[in-house]
């Protein structure tokens, strides 16, 4: 009984906080039914929707339907430059880590070629959609030349940086090939940042450079750009040894995780190498993305251990049932073994008065079982108590029983709650692949208006052009008409006159060539023109997109301010209920 009252008071401390959600969600219903539906996602840089799915049981993803897709490279057997250590170990522990955290994930070590490297991107780009997150590694050398990256394959041969250009990755070619995915977010990460064997070779530099990374994606370097990382004394380099520390944990979200990385990664550079290393991130994605699950773990971890107490709490009554069945069996076979007694005594007492006289035997006999219904009344009266605290306790464990039942149906309503909390997260992670999208429709909109405002300059330039050799054609027809009709009036030509009539001749030759020429670009004006009312309608779409896009922004603002201000309300009503109400455990 001391076991079960223990963990009955246990389950108690913690049905107090957890029925605070749960008395808020019969209200909170009022809340879900004021959430309007999804509208149909603009067909502009992909769908804005995620599938709800059931929530895993590691706590990794919420959402089974949205699919998560890595590339691991690690390159370490150079066969013309320096090896590398850790590069293998690295890339091998991601993709252990990776795949635990429900990523489909594709290895390669030690990439021979640019053409291999370039098929392996291809093949990652391929398995990406606007509805899936990605995740690119490399560990391996990595130079750049003239403030372009490249990630080399183990076989490069390169002598100058030319070579390097031709045969290396070029990291553009990898952003581009996600960019046009419109997966989001993407997560690069490059710990290739070691010592470079060609930092005399011109146009050559240490580190990498650094580079905006396109709309949706966060790219990492294990050390700040143009520096060099530390590659380690253990098993992992000193940049993917913090990072594979800190993946799993939940909670985090990309910004708040690369920043605890850096922390780990700079302290022990200073403390334990004596050098300097701080991890450089930059960040075109502003979502709340959370690789091992946004979910807050103190939260998660109560609710498990309320769980937990709840099991516990059944399987202690179902061994107080089972003992009270023993308890009522053996009162039961008490009193029915008191009842054969007497029977039998009341038997030999009849016997020994029909006969007059008792035998000894039937003396001692009968003293036998006298004493022995004395012993079985005493043990008849301990089963009876027992019996009447069995009944007892079947009445605290009934009330117990309602009391887990109701704990399990506010669990699932608990659960749903949180279910309702996973949408409007969605709902947030919506507004900011909005806010991204229309960053893209601005920027392409800003490109075409750009591009609308060249061709008009260039189109009034050659109407500029023709005109003026329409008017110079114009003034030359007329002076050599002028002159001819002066010599015609004259009777002769003077040799002066003859000489400025074959010039003007000459020059109004040359107009005739510069008009066909004009003629030409007159026709091309045309077709800029076309070009120029075409790019209009699409800046017109590109408003119109943008006009809807904010008018959804705005509603997701309305609805998060809504709910947040409804969720504050029925928090401090389920605070006011839970004082009102208190628990009643029952104690036995």
């Amino acid at each position: 009984m001391r076991s079960l009252l223990g963990s009955v008071t246990l389950l108690g401390q913690y049905l107090v906080p957890l029925l605070a959600f749960l008395f808020a969600e019969s209200a909170n219903s009022q809340v879900a039914s004021n959430i309007a539906p999804r509208e149909k996602p603009l067909p502009v840089a992909g769908s804005l929707t995620q599938s709800a799915g059931t929530p895993l049981t590691d706590g990794v993803e919420r959402d089974r339907n949205v699919r998560r897709v890595a590339l691991v490279v690690g390159n370490a057997k150079y066969s013309r430059l320096p090896q590398l250590n850790n590069s293998r170990n690295d890339a091998e522990d991601m993709c252990a880590v990776l795949k635990k955290l429900n990523f489909e994930v594709s290895c390669h070590y030690d990439i021979a070629s640019r053409t291999d490297f370039r098929q392996v991107v291809r093949d990652f780009a391929g398995k990406l959609n606007a509805e899936t997150v990605s995740l690119f590694y490399y560990a391996g050398h990595g130079v750049q030349i003239n403030g372009e990256n490249f990630l080399l394959p183990v076989s490069i041969d390169a002598k100058v940086s030319l070579d390097m250009e031709d045969d290396g990755l070029n990291l553009g070619y990898l952003l581009r090939s996600i960019e046009s995915a419109k997966s989001s977010p993407n997560i690069v990460i490059l710990d290739a940042c070691r010592d470079n064997p060609f930092v005399r070779t011109g146009g050559i530099s240490k580190g990498l450079a650094r580079v905006d990374p396109p709309v949706g994606t966060v790219l990492v370097y294990a050390t700040a750009p143009n520096g060099v990382a530390i590659d380690g004394n253990g098993r992992n380099g000193l940049f993917t040894k913090h990072l594979l520390a800190h993946l799993p944990e939940p909670g985090r979200k990309l910004d708040e995780l690369f920043q605890v990385v850096a922390e780990g990664v700079a302290r022990e550079a200073n403390q334990v190498y004596r050098m300097t290393q701080v991890p450089y991130r930059s960040f075109s994605f502003s979502g709340g993305y959370c690789m091992a699950g946004c979910e807050d773990p103190k939260v998660l971890a109560q609710i498990q251990l309320v769980a937990r107490q709840s099991e516990e709490a059944a399987r202690r009554v179902q061994a107080l049932t089972e003992e009270n069945e023993r308890l009522k069996r053996q009162a039961d076979e008490r009193a029915s073994h008191v009842q054969s007694l007497e029977t039998k005594i009341s038997g030999l007492a009849r016997e020994a008065a029909s006969a007059g006289n008792h035998s000894a035997s039937g003396r001692d006999e009968l003293t036998r079982l006298q004493r022995e219904l004395e012993t079985a009344r005493v043990e008849q009266r301990a089963s009876e108590r027992l019996k009447a605290e069995a009944g007892r306790r079947e009445t605290e464990i009934a009330a117990l029983k309602v009391q887990m039942a109701t704990l399990g149906e506010k669990a699932n309503q608990l659960e749903a709650y949180r279910n309702r909390i996973a949408v409007l997260e969605r709902e947030n992670a919506d507004k900011t692949r909005v806010t991204e999208q229309l960053e893209q429709i601005k920027k392409q909109s800003d490109d075409a208006i750009r591009r609308v405002q060249s061709l008009m300059d260039e189109n009034a330039r050659l109407r500029k052009q023709a005109e003026e050799r329409n008017t110079s054609i114009a003034a030359l027809e007329t002076r050599i008409k002028s002159l001819s009709t002066q010599a015609k009036t004259a009777g002769s030509q003077t040799s002066s006159a003859r000489a400025e009539l074959a010039q003007l001749q000459m020059a109004l030759a040359v107009a005739r060539a510069d008009q066909a020429v004009s003629e030409q670009s007159r026709q091309e004006t045309q077709k800029r023109d076309q070009e120029i009312a075409n790019l209009r309608a699409q800046i017109a779409a590109f408003q119109d997109k943008t006009n809807q896009l904010e008018e959804l922004k705005k509603r997701i603002v309305t609805l998060e301010k809504g709910n947040a201000d409804q969720s504050r309300q029925l928090t401090n009503r389920a605070v006011d209920q839970v004082r009102t109400q208190p628990v009643v455990i029952p104690s036995f």
